[in-house]
């Protein structure tokens, strides 16, 4: 019977040859390499050792440490894909997560921000490139490893038109969009350093090099502090992009398309309906008042 750590080896290798993106082997051999200390903890050395209630012990194990739920579930998943593996190459009989399920995981109304909140983010904003940060954060949807590979030619500045396709999750290029005003400060910006090449990074330092992902989500954080946000990351800007763009009456199957999306159940995760927002969509769709005759 191979060894645990023989087996998340060949499983990363296998990962690569499929060419997984580097995030998706990045996760993969972080929480695999977490699990393996933890069975190398109890004595669990070859796959056979792996049984149900060790995956069980792990999980109350992350729980005693206080991670979040929803972190729970992602190493559960990992630990899902790499047994499935697993047991499809022949290195185990039957998977031991057969019976498993997933931990369950409070739920949460999603944190976005009000306009009041972005504009009081704008204000603190010191510098164009920053403006044009927030603004075109908000009005795209992208997700941040997007966002920050993305170079002066995918950005159309008459139609408002971006072309993603560098770092989409589902490597599938697609075209988000950008109204007037985050145009106009994109351009703003743009225009105090004229003749870049179509190639050059959209989103660059103060020395001109391409600002990191990191570096945008530390900007964010520090925007944020200074106006007394306690979330301000740019995942939050992606959640905002959804809630509103349904309160103002998007259809939700355009939604899922702009943030790259495959079905509209991921939306559940970003979107926030108050009681309020509950009310008016009744009020407006009450089947007794509208369709009854």
């Amino acid at each position: 019977m191979p060894l645990i750590d023989s087996a998340v080896d060949t499983f990363l290798l296998d990962c690569q040859a499929r060419n997984l993106r580097p995030a998706t082997l990045t996760t993969y051999r972080q929480q695999l390499g977490q699990f393996a200390d933890f069975c190398r903890e109890v004595g669990a050395v070859d796959l056979a050792d792996i049984q149900p209630n060790l995956i069980r012990r792990y999980f109350i194990s992350m729980q005693s440490r206080e991670l979040q739920a929803a972190s729970i579930r992602s190493h559960a998943r990992c630990l899902h894909a790499w047994l499935t593996w697993a047991t499809a190459e022949d290195l185990l009989e039957k998977s031991p997560y057969k019976n498993i399920k997933l931990p369950r995981e409070d739920q949460h109304k999603p944190d976005t921000f009000t306009p009041d909140e972005v504009n009081r983010l704008l204000d603190a904003c010191t510098s164009q490139r920053n403006r044009a940060i927030v603004l075109c954060l908000l009005d795209s949807g992208c997700r941040l490893g997007e966002f920050a590979a993305l170079r002066v030619g995918d950005v159309d500045l008459t139609t408002g038109a971006i072309s993603v396709q560098r770092m989409t999750k589902t490597r599938q290029d697609r075209t988000v969009f950008i109204g007037q005003r985050a145009r106009a400060e994109l351009a703003a910006y743009l225009a105090e350093t004229p003749d870049l090449s179509p190639d050059a990074p959209l989103w660059r330092t103060g020395t001109g090099g391409a600002l990191a992902a990191g570096s945008i989500q530390t900007m964010t954080r520090r925007l944020g502090r200074a106006v007394g946000l306690q979330s301000s990351r740019p995942h939050k800007y992606r959640r905002t992009f959804a809630t509103w763009t349904l309160h103002d009456g998007m259809d939700i199957y355009t939604v899922a398309g702009l943030m790259g999306h495959s079905t509209i159940d991921l939306l559940k995760h970003y979107v926030s309906l108050s009681d309020e927002d509950l009310q008016r969509a009744h009020e407006a769709h009450s089947p007794v008042d509208h369709i009854l005759k």
